[in-house]
């Protein structure tokens, strides 16, 4: 069993992690949340641990990770990265890149769920795809009126 200096240092880890955490049951029920976690959502440590895993996600995006989960339930996988998307309190949806690990050697086994904001880097690479799809349309219109505006036969 850890000593008290080494719980004292692994609270202060799970509690100044700019990353979201979660310690959840085989269940999928969240039992220790870290404060990244409920500002990432805009959820109270409360209102966070009331809910199941499922219930911060769009549905698609649930079973997607609920198909993973089960998986990892009956010992097929150790753990697994997804991203998918999550609702915050306000009714918005962010991106996430959920990272989830199977704690299986204590008494009884847990689920360690780590999230990271990936919002600005999908919109990022939205707004990208956009940019080039414009790109070779414009181009593909430039080739076909041969920059007069006139098509060519």
């Amino acid at each position: 069993m850890a000593n008290a200096p080494d719980r004292e240092l692994l609270q202060n880890s799970f509690s100044a992690s700019p990353i979201g955490i979660a310690v959840e049951t085989l269940e999928g029920q969240p039992i220790f949340v870290n404060p990244a976690l409920c500002s990432m959502l805009g959820l109270t440590e409360a209102e966070l641990r009331s809910k199941h895993c499922q219930d911060v996600s769009p549905p698609e995006d649930s079973q997607r990770d609920w198909t993973l989960f089960q998986q990892l339930r009956a010992g097929t996988i150790h753990h697994y990265q997804l991203e998918k998307r999550y609702f915050r309190r306000d009714g918005s949806l962010i991106w996430g890149r959920l990272s989830l690990s199977l704690l299986d050697g204590l008494a009884s086994p847990f689920v360690l769920a780590m999230v990271e904001d990936i919002t600005q880097q999908k919109t990022a690479e939205r707004l990208l795809v956009a940019a080039i799809t414009r790109g070779i349309a414009g181009h593909l219109r430039q080739e076909r009126t041969g920059g007069s505006g006139d098509v060519r036969p």
